[in-house]
């Protein structure tokens, strides 16, 4: 369990961090809103289970599949961590 909360406290801050950098996030949602929308995707697609995998080859938090994650600038070594996940769902979105 300490495992999952420390996941989401990871993610949750790369996401306000990105959120912060890149204002065409802002017309989308505020910070309160994304980390609500966010919340929901990670528990939703992956219970907050870093190593979780999908049928189709999506992996991580969100479920990112390789081809997207490359597409938004991630390395594929980075698929699993928390913060990195944070960071490109918000670039995604």
């Amino acid at each position: 369990m300490t495992t999952r909360i420390t996941d989401y406290t990871a993610a949750m801050l790369a996401a306000l961090v990105a959120w912060l950098i890149h204002p065409t996030v802002w017309v989308v949602a505020g910070p309160f809103r994304l980390i609500a929308l966010l919340s929901g995707v990670g528990s939703q697609e992956s219970a907050w289970n870093r190593d979780a995998t999908g049928a189709d080859g999506e992996r991580g938090l969100f479920q990112f599949m390789p081809d997207t994650w490359t597409a938004l600038g991630g390395e594929e070594a980075g698929l699993e961590s928390p913060w990195k996940q944070g960071w490109y769902a918000v670039r995604y979105i």
